[in-house]
Parts: C-alpha cells; sequence; structure tokens
C-alpha cells in the first residue's frame, strides 16, 4: 500500500488521485493531504483568488448566464432572503433605505447616467460613508462592481454588513 510523503501514513489506492501514484510504486500526497494545502493556499492568497473568480465570471457569457438562472432559482431567491436578514438594522441596511425613502419621495433625484462611464439604465446608488446614507454615486452595475474591485471592499469585507 502507498504511503503518503506529507502525513507518512500508509493508505489504499483510493486515498490518493491518480495521477499522484507512480508506476513505480512512489507515491505523492494523499487525498486528504491535497485538499488541506489547497484550502490553505486559498486562505493565504484570498484576496488574489476572489478577484481572480470576479473577473473570471466577468469576462465568460456562460457563467454570467449561469449565475443569472441560478438567481432565480429557489435556493438563489432563498439566498437572497438571507442575505437581506443578515444585513438588517446595520448601517448599510439603513443607507439602502435611506436613499430608496428619498428617491420615491423625491428629495434625491437619481441621475440618467453612469457617473463613471455615462451608460443608461438600471443605475446604483454607491454609498462611499454609509454615515452619509444621501452621498451616493449613481452607477451602471459593471462600473459599480469594478469600484469595488479597485477598492477592494469586497475583497477585504470592508463596508460590509
Amino acid at each position: 500500500m502507498p504511503i503518503c510523503r506529507v502525513c507518512q501514513e500508509e493508505k489504499e489506492a483510493s486515498g490518493f488521485y491518480p495521477q499522484q501514484i507512480r508506476r513505480d510504486g512512489e507515491s505523492g500526497e494523499c487525498k486528504e493531504c491535497t485538499k488541506e494545502r489547497v484550502r490553505n493556499n486559498r486562505d493565504e492568497k484570498i484576496d488574489y483568488y476572489r478577484n481572480y473568480d470576479r473577473v473570471r465570471y466577468r469576462e465568460n457569457d456562460h457563467r454570467k448566464d449561469a449565475a443569472r438562472r441560478s438567481s432565480e432559482s429557489a435556493a438563489g431567491i432563498a439566498s437572497r432572503k438571507k442575505y437581506r436578514d443578515r444585513i438588517k438594522g446595520t448601517p448599510k441596511r439603513k443607507a439602502h433605505c435611506a436613499v430608496n425613502n428619498a428617491v420615491r419621495d423625491g428629495r434625491l433625484a437619481k441621475d440618467s447616467e453612469c457617473f463613471f462611464c455615462g451608460a443608461e439604465g438600471k443605475l446604483h446608488a454607491h454609498h462611499h460613508d454609509y454615515s452619509r446614507p444621501l452621498d451616493v454615486f449613481w452607477l451602471c452595475t459593471s462600473c459599480h462592481g469594478k469600484l469595488h474591485t479597485v477598492n477592494g471592499d469586497f475583497l477585504r469585507g470592508e463596508n460590509r454588513a
């Protein structure tokens, strides 16, 4: 039976990925050690991998379609509800509500085009500071996502509830 070169345990061949067992009988690391190494690597470089995943998503239309279908599913709807419940009562949620109410009541005018690129259509209110809830930039979905990527607040969890 092969022995893992990391944990030094003797394991069945099924405890190794096929490429980890060589023809000469030598073995590499077992599945559990491989998984642990991969998890540790992602944790150590989490900012890099989150940004990589975000860019990968943005550049592939089939991934966007899959995400849209997922968000419309029962699980996607439940996930959004769970998020709304999690941020309830936070400064972030209060700022969102303040903007929505101000727009509804006519106290805040929604721009007709994106602050950065000038695109028209559905715009998001971007808060630079949640303690100033009506101080917002109106951005298209694309620019809003790019701004958070550049600022890094999605990467490090800043401004998150």
